[in-house]
């Protein structure tokens, strides 16, 4: 059976707020974690292929209060997402699945994209022009989780 072999790790936490609904002390806190790994089977192939690994645990305050350890709450179930969530304007698109993270063949495109998820918010704002950066890394994350391998 193939190990993964972790090469690179890291973490970023990340406050989200409703993109249509800017409220102070309602967010979600979005704790990223980012591995880049390749399966020890690879070492037998000319190039080695890395992928992503991207687990997000989520962290919500509702009006300052903590609701993250509510008894009818499940964190990832596109059902019960708060739209605090980065991906409750996509609960459309995706699947339970992506609200847990994703698994991507590392290429330039999602080179980028991962890159671009961790930065800091002002890393991000030097980067992007006339968007919000909340509302930028949620397309980056809703991107991401398109391209699982």
């Amino acid at each position: 059976m193939p190990e993964a072999i972790v090469v690179d790790e890291k973490e970023m936490s990340h406050k989200f707020y409703d993109v249509h609904d800017n409220q102070e002390h309602t967010y979600c806190i979005v704790n990223a974690n980012v591995k880049k790994f390749y399966y020890n089977q690879d070492i037998l192939v000319e190039s080695v292929r890395y992928y992503y690994d991207v687990t997000y645990k989520y962290h919500y305050v509702d009006e300052g209060s903590d609701i993250s350890h509510s008894t009818d709450y499940n964190p990832y179930s596109l059902t019960t997402i708060q739209k605090t969530n980065p991906f409750y304007y996509y609960r459309n698109k995706v699947t339970n699945d992506s609200l847990e993270g994703v698994i991507a063949l590392s290429n330039r495109v999602t080179d980028a994209l991962v890159e671009q998820m961790l930065m800091t918010d002002e890393e991000l704002e030097r980067e992007i022009c006339n968007k919000w950066v909340v509302q930028y890394r949620t397309h980056l994350m809703y991107t991401l989780s398109t391209f699982w391998d």
